[in-house]
């Protein structure tokens, strides 16, 4: 048997190839060596080509990135230039430092991120003389100290390797101290391990605090000893300021869990209203939230002010700088309206994560079924409810169950916000005082509002909405037979307590956290009622006066809804125009 070492198949190849038929045992050896060196070569060839497109690949992917680093960070450098000369140019400087201070958590928070986390909480506040600041950043301090309203600033450090004292500063209104003064705890910071005992601030009440530094533990679990501490050291009229963070995870998803588990704390500890707005000016790749909670409700009328108002309160608040120009660069008054505003997409997470009613209301949005009735449907006439009552709306023709009537006028009600309300309550009180305006003046204005509008307090503090059409001239409809409203409150004046509001019947507030409802106010204060069965024509239109009972005087505007029904005394608007009865 031949042996077919590489010397002896070197032989075999080269004899068979010089005499193919004097070896024809070799030559089946040959053929397949052929075959297999063939092959051979052309798996090695196709691997060779993977791994030069492999190895192109990765270095396309490496090159992508160098030149998307180098840009975020040509981008991030001429910001940074820009913010610095534009300061330097406005002469806006309001704190000299003389050290560095440690990083907190807010790592890449730049000016505009700085004035966005600030000013809407601290505008929000009438008067703020005492403010806190958890966490330790230049450009928060920065910030609170161009209102001339602070008296006192205290900074509590939160991270061990950061190091303050009061000679940091250039400033005699701060105080500095370690969150180890701020908490009545053996463990600063962590759960109270006694689980009884209300942790608290060891200080004075703050009228603002601006939490910018704070472990992920407490957004993220139900220890709320921390928020408890915050709302124990509020004013009563007192501000809290946090930021979330990101509106998006990582994966680009809301982050509903988190934020639903710091509004549920907020709002069991006993914050009356708490808003979330978003900006995306920061140096940032997505926007960024914060959250603002009011101790007190009326304090969300400030929230609501109009933009010439907050234009009026930041120039008599805040510093003048040197320029004589605004020491703001990137908030004022405009970017507070946007503000007040939640995002579409706050108000789908918000109909997501929680379970509210008007959310089945399409978003805002009306469902493409309803049914609008004309105002050509309807007529004014005598009202059939009493001999002492007046004008009455009536139907002309057949009216469907849950028809919405003249929705295109009910969008267009007279709004009497709360700052204008309070002007006008103001002048026409004062009816009697010498050298006052003539009341007369005021005299048609208040009972238009008075006797024909409703109150509610979704703005923080009173307003009035007065229906634009003839649906103003609604007369109620007593014992029950009230045919138009919302079927959720059908309590009558005589079913209801003369003593005690029932459950679910005051809605002239505002909830503590809805976003759908913040989109959508002017909806709730003058929409959303509909007729509640099938009304027939000549039918007069009554509503339910019931649910227009102003809280605070609940006992006696019921008696007079019973009174007036039994026909022992006729409406305000009827005794305004026999010159029977006034308002103050």
């Amino acid at each position: 048997m031949p042996s077919f070492s590489p010397v002896n198949i070197g032989h075999i190849v080269c004899n068979t190839l010089k005499n193919p038929s004097s070896h024809p045992e070799h030559m089946k050896v040959t053929r397949l060596l052929a075959l297999f060196i063939f092959l051979s070569s052309s798996v090695f060839a196709f691997l060779l080509g993977c791994a030069a497109r492999v190895r192109m690949q990765v270095q396309s992917i490496h090159q992508e990135k160098i030149m998307s680093a180098r840009a975020e960070l040509d981008l991030k450098n001429a910001t940074r230039q820009l913010i610095d000369l534009r300061i330097k140019a406005h002469g806006n400087q309001v704190l000299p430092q003389k050290q560095p201070h440690a990083e907190s958590n807010l790592q890449s928070f730049d000016g505009a991120c700085f004035e966005t986390l600030v000013h809407p909480g601290m505008i929000s506040h009438p008067n703020p003389g005492r403010v806190a600041i958890v966490g330790n950043r230049e450009g928060v301090v920065r910030e609170v100290l161009k209102h001339d309203t602070i008296r006192t600033l205290k900074i509590f450090a939160v991270d061990d390797d950061e190091t303050l004292s009061s000679s940091s500063f250039d400033e005699p209104r701060i105080d500095v101290g370690r969150v180890d003064s701020l908490l009545q705890t053996t463990n600063p910071m962590r759960k109270d391990p006694t689980a009884s005992n209300i942790t608290t601030f060891h200080d004075n009440l703050f009228d603002v605090m601006i939490v910018q530094t704070l472990p992920k533990e407490f957004f993220l679990s139900n220890d709320a000893s921390f928020f408890r501490a915050s709302y124990d050291a509020l004013s009563n009229n007192g501000v809290l300021v946090l930021p979330p963070g990101a509106v998006l995870n990582d994966d680009g998803k809301t982050k509903s869990k988190n934020r639903v588990n710091l509004i549920d704390q907020l709002e069991g500890l006993g914050f009356a209203s708490i808003h979330v707005y978003e900006d995306g000016n920061c140096e940032f790749l997505e926007p960024r939230s914060v959250l603002v909670a009011f101790k007190e409700y009326n304090t969300r009328s400030n929230w609501y002010r109009n933009a010439a108002e907050i234009q009026i309160q930041l120039h008599r608040r805040l510093q003048k700088t040197k320029s004589t120009e605004s020491p703001l660069l990137y908030f004022d008054s405009a970017t507070m309206l946007n503000y007040q505003v939640p995002s579409k997409a706050s108000e789908k997470k918000f109909c997501r994560d929680y379970v509210d009613e008007d959310c089945d209301y399409q978003f805002g949005s009306l469902p493409a079924d309803t049914v609008n009735i004309p105002v050509s449907h309807f007529e004014v006439r005598k009202s059939s409810v009493s001999e002492m009552a007046g004008r009455g709306v009536f139907a002309v023709q057949d009216i469907p169950r849950h028809a919405s009537i003249a929705l295109e006028l009910s969008v267009k009600n007279f709004c009497v916000m709360p700052t204008t309300w309070t002007v006008i309550d103001s002048i026409y009180s004062r009816q009697n005082q010498e050298n006052s305006l003539n009341h007369k003046f005021f005299e048609g204005l208040v009972y238009f509002i008075l006797g024909y509008g409703y109150g509610s307090q979704l703005w923080g503090k009173t307003h009035w909405t007065v229906d634009s059409w003839m649906l103003l001239f609604s007369n109620h409809g007593c014992n029950g037979t009230f045919n138009y409203g919302d079927e959720s409150i059908m309590w009558s004046e005589l079913t209801v307590d003369v003593n005690e509001i029932p459950d679910g019947l005051d809605g002239s507030k505002a909830v503590a956290y809805s976003p759908f409802q913040e989109r959508h106010l002017r909806s709730h204060s003058g929409a959303g009622d509909y007729t509640l069965r099938d009304i027939k024509a000549g039918e007069e239109i009554l509503t339910n006066y019931v649910s227009f009972v102003d809280p605070s005087e609940w006992t006696q505007e019921i008696l007079v809804l019973r009174s007036q029904c039994a026909g022992e005394e006729a409406g305000e608007i009827t005794d305004y125009e026999s010159g029977d009865k006034n308002y103050y």
